[in-house]
């Protein structure tokens, strides 16, 4: 009911969206009710079952607050910085000896099957974090890191260094050139350059750090569940690259700063553990540098 009647107070103001807008919304109003009656469950229920209601009602929300936290400041980011750091990323990648994103998205053109598996997995990020947590619930598993902070963490602060160094993955930067066209090194000045569109978050690669987190802390499954995990990982890590969003060094920057937000999220290692300190500072400093 709450779906209906938020579904007709939407769409009232827009009757031209028809009937097929109305179709693909549905899921978004059934997750808004769905998240309003959580909420009315957790607050009424006591003991127990109040504390299952809170952590479901936590699960339905990481996703929405996730996109919150990182939707907007993107759309932001192309206002505060019209002048990206893409070439720069493109020439480090050009010291490997060959360009990553470019060869794995000629894969993926010669391989539509991978592509379109690499795709689906880069695009349910969101709601593999939230199934991690329910997993962490309905499990009764213990893991070394709170997987609330750990993740929202992630989202939050990576979205931050955006702004440290602005710049949009080879798909914004190439336009149709991305894949087939790779320009040599020699002929792209390392300079800022004015990119009216594209969200400024290459780097560092937040789906490589919450897939890694995902990876990382599978340990504690049973072995399909450990595969299921690295399939996950290595499928996000391929998109990353293959479809364009981002450059090989923004999967570097991204280790280190996944080992300072795993650090920081572990409330059974005590901070004066010379291990966790080691991982946070260590981690952070590899990541500014």
């Amino acid at each position: 009911m709450i779906a209906a009647a938020a579904r007709l107070l939407y769409g009232a103001p827009h009757p031209e969206n028809g009937e097929l807008f109305a179709i693909f919304t549905c899921g978004a109003f059934l997750g808004f009710g769905s998240i309003a009656v959580l909420a009315v469950q957790a607050m009424r229920s006591t003991g127990e079952q109040r504390k299952r209601k809170r952590a479901a009602l936590t699960a339905a929300l990481l996703s929405p607050v996730a996109f919150i936290l990182v939707g907007f400041p993107l759309r932001l980011s192309i206002v505060l910085h019209p002048k990206t750091h893409v070439y720069f990323l493109y020439h480090f990648d050009a010291s490997l000896g060959f360009q990553p994103s470019f060869l794995i998205g000629r894969l993926f053109e010669a391989i539509p099957a991978l592509r379109l598996a690499c795709s689906v997995a880069y695009d349910v990020i969101l709601l593999v974090i939230a199934g991690f947590y329910v997993g962490q619930i309905v499990g009764k598993k213990h893991f070394q890191v709170d997987v609330v902070k750990v993740f929202l963490g992630t989202l939050f602060f990576g979205t931050m260094l955006y702004n440290a160094c602005p710049a949009a993955g080879p798909v914004y930067a190439f336009g149709k050139g991305f894949p087939s066209n790779e320009p040599p090194a020699a002929q792209v000045v390392m300079q800022p350059v004015e990119m009216p569109h594209g969200p400024r978050n290459a780097m560092p690669s937040l789906h490589f750090a919450c897939a890694l987190l995902v990876w990382w802390n599978s340990r504690t499954w049973r072995w399909w569940g450990r595969a299921l995990a690295w399939l996950f990982f290595a499928l996000t890590a391929l998109a990353t690259l293959g479809l364009g969003e981002h450059y090989f060094v923004d999967l570097v920057v991204a280790l280190p700063f996944t080992v300072a937000m795993t650090a920081a999220a572990m409330p059974l290692v005590p901070m004066e553990s010379i291990e966790r300190r080691l991982a946070l500072f260590g981690g952070g400093a590899l990541t500014a540098m």
